[in-house]
């Protein structure tokens, strides 16, 4: 899986993102849970930050980030149908990144990356669906 977010990535972040849902990646959400789906897109949305923004392939680090950064990203996002929220809070020490489960749908899958000082909570959704018989057979064509 690896190599195919990898690969992604690279083509994806290597051009103008488009309009939503532009961008045509197949997933079989009957077969990937929510905790697969959003790790693969917190994957993706480091494999972006580093590809899109990364001065001599140096890590980026997310407090790093500027609005303009973040807007752009969810361009891409949206292209292949999905949408973010990142939220930043005030936090008095660094911890290591975790998911927090807090039901059952992708919006409610919170990852945490603590940075100096803040906690950067990071949310995936999907972007609404123009056409609802793809998510009736419990397939996106995005």
């Amino acid at each position: 899986m690896q190599t195919e977010i990898d690969e992604l990535a690279e083509h994806l972040f290597s051009k103008p993102p488009g309009e939503a849902y532009s961008y045509q990646l197949e997933m079989d959400l009957l077969e990937e849970d929510v905790a697969g789906i959003a790790g693969f897109l917190v994957h993706l949305f480091s494999k972006g930050v580093k590809q899109l923004f990364s001065v001599d392939d140096a890590p980026v680090d997310i407090s790093e980030l500027q609005p303009e950064h973040v807007a752009l990203l969810q361009k891409y996002f949206v292209s292949i149908g999905f949408q973010f929220q990142l939220i930043v809070n005030a936090f008095p020490y660094d911890r290591r990144g975790h998911f927090d489960y807090l039901g059952e749908q992708l919006k409610d899958v919170v990852f945490n990356l603590y940075r100096g000082g803040f906690v950067y909570k990071l949310i995936f959704d999907f972007v609404p669906l123009p056409d609802t018989n793809c998510a009736e057979e419990g397939r996106y064509h995005i």
